[in-house]
């Protein structure tokens, strides 16, 4: 049994799952047209966070 937080992971669907652990993106899957700080908080615009909490 995998844990995250003290929360099993076997019920949590693939994509919340992925958003709750914290990786970067690399390569092929970085959008050329944005700056790296962009392609970074990517996901956690689509999250809802605002800029500031995104880069703090």
């Amino acid at each position: 049994m995998l844990r995250l937080n003290g929360e099993e992971t076997t019920g949590i669907d693939e994509v919340t799952l992925r958003r709750k652990i914290g990786y970067v993106v690399q390569q092929v899957g970085l959008f050329p047209n944005m700056i790296i700080e962009e392609n970074i908080t990517v996901v956690l615009h689509f999250l809802g966070w605002d800029k500031k909490r995104s880069y703090e």
